[in-house]
């Protein structure tokens, strides 16, 4: 899990100092511009996306969404499906997200039924990262 976190932010790091970053949604906080990636990927050789392909398991069984229900007056935690956001690459980035989100600020249990770091995950991570840092402007 520990070397997830750590490639996943330094992976971060440099998109931002390679001045892939933007202003998040609802406040003035910087945050990477995925877009930019999902973009380089989508246009990298057929051979770099069959390598992406082969996370499998990250995409038919992508983690769960962690959100807030209202049940008897009440508001609890659950965990929701997230259906598809676009083709395989903007799948494969949110499933990314959303298992560093769910690590990071709790929630994600490995004993909980839901895909935790391990397996497709850590080994997807460094491939995905060091393909679009190949990419990235010096």
């Amino acid at each position: 899990m520990l070397r997830f976190f750590v490639t996943f932010a330094r992976f971060e790091y440099a998109m931002k100092a390679a001045g892939l970053f933007q202003r998040a949604r609802a406040s003035d906080a910087a945050e990477p511009k995925w877009s930019e990636i999902t973009a380089t990927l989508k246009t990298s050789p057929d051979g770099d996306k069959a390598r992406l392909r082969a996370a499998g398991s990250l995409l038919q069984q992508p983690p769960k969404k962690q959100v807030v229900e209202q049940r008897n007056g009440s508001d609890v935690l659950a965990w929701r499906t997230a259906g598809p956001s676009g083709d395989e690459i903007d799948n494969l980035i949110a499933a990314l997200k959303r298992v560093r989100n769910d690590l990071f600020h709790g929630g994600r249990e490995t004993n909980s039924g839901h895909l935790s770091p391990g397996g497709a995950t850590s080994s997807l991570l460094p491939i995905t990262c060091s393909k679009s840092c190949s990419a990235l402007p010096p």
